[in-house]
């Protein structure tokens, strides 16, 4: 039982090299300030285009839930978005501008 969190500090360099890897230490663009700044319009705007594509091909509730599963699924990705920018700013690679 020694060692204790030592598996934990493992999965966490790995996400955060692979983190790295994928641009997660670049600045933000222009679009990722606005989704973060508005991640509820994000996740609803995701959810209303989606609704009215697939109402196109389906009718009722069927077009519903999955259009409101894509808005959770992209106002999630904003709010991450969002603490990946303040995350920045805190170590000084991004002033936030």
């Amino acid at each position: 039982m020694s060692g204790g969190n030592s598996g934990s500090g493992r999965v966490r360099g790995t996400v955060r090299s692979l983190d790295r890897a994928l641009g997660g230490e670049e600045p933000p663009t222009r679009f990722q300030q606005w989704v973060a700044r508005h991640p509820v319009a994000a996740g609803f705007g995701t959810a209303v285009a989606v609704g009215l594509v697939l109402s196109l091909f389906e009718a009722g509730l069927s077009a519903l839930v999955p259009a409101l599963v894509a808005g959770l699924i992209y106002g999630s990705t904003a709010v991450a978005e969002r603490r990946r920018q303040a995350r920045l700013q805190r170590r000084g690679l991004w002033d936030g501008v």
